[in-house]
């Protein structure tokens, strides 16, 4: 069973880049649910898959770690409202163009989108920003996961007991989920306004090209700290790739990464941001 779930997990780490110590564990429970014939059968089923085949897909859903809420890393997100968000608008303003782009990387069931979409339309309403309807907004989230996009397309989130999506909203953004933290109600919905200017697509990291150019800003936070080195440097020149030069990218705090072709290391006491390079 030991090298069957190796056999697996290298292949895992082979499409997707997720390192094969990571899914090994995971991999071996699947197969003690099962008996010897049919581990056989199912392993060797996936072995022989393509990376779009269902069974591979179903698979992989259940390797993949899905846990998110709002405002992760709140002080990260405070440092990108009150001096990332500002530089990037004035940088538009002052081409005289009006178009923003996110594309959140990894983004799971959307709350990373919905965090970062309230704190620019807070930025844009501001006397510079001119207000949202001035402006040409898009949110993508990318996700490897189908069944998790859906999620995030739906954009229904349940306030249940525990670890849910609300579990950690810093006081500057409470107000933004009164509904939920304060009047007791059970489900938050986004502003309809905010929801249009989004969309949720599949995308692999570590393969697929950017999903789209010009990019203003890109948050890929907690993905890397799961790849392998080489597949990280390929997820880093994705991302890089998709950014206006003077665009942010934002990782993860664990994310580790110390240089990157292209791109330049902005520290802060609140954050570290790479922002890429203009042209020469």
């Amino acid at each position: 069973m030991e090298k069957t779930s190796t056999r697996l997990a290298h292949l895992i780490e082979e499409r997707i880049g997720m390192q094969a110590k990571l899914s090994i564990p995971r991999i071996a429970a699947m197969l003690e649910t099962m008996a010897l014939a049919a581990r056989q059968t199912w392993s060797k089923s996936l072995l022989d898959s393509q990376p779009d085949d269902p069974s591979w897909l179903d698979f992989i859903e259940d390797i993949f770690n899905h846990e998110t809420f709002f405002f992760r890393h709140p002080r990260q997100l405070q440092h990108l409202a009150e001096n990332v968000l500002p530089d990037l608008i004035r940088a538009r303003r002052q081409r005289g163009e009006t178009r923003f782009r996110v594309w959140c990387a990894g983004c799971s069931s959307g709350e990373e989108v919905h965090s970062i979409a309230l704190l620019v339309r807070q930025s844009l309403a501001s006397p510079e920003g001119g207000g949202v309807g001035q402006w040409d907004l898009e949110f993508l989230g990318t996700d490897l996961s189908s069944r998790i996009l859906d999620t995030a397309r739906r954009g229904h989130y349940v306030a249940s007991p525990g670890l849910n999506s609300f579990r950690d909203i810093p006081d500057y953004a409470q107000d933004w989920f009164r509904a939920v933290l304060h009047e007791g109600r059970d489900v938050w919905s986004p502003d309809p306004d905010l929801a249009r200017r989004m969309r949720f697509l599949p995308h692999n990291l570590t393969c697929d090209p950017p999903p789209l150019g010009d990019v203003d800003l890109v948050l890929c936070r907690n993905i890397l700290i799961y790849f392998n080195l080489r597949h990280a440097h390929a997820a880093i020149a994705t991302l890089a790739q998709a950014l206006r030069p003077g665009g942010i990218l934002v990782l993860g705090p664990a994310d580790g990464l110390r240089e990157a072709p292209g791109l330049e290391m902005i520290c802060d006491p609140q954050a570290v941001v790479w922002r890429k390079r203009e042209a020469a």
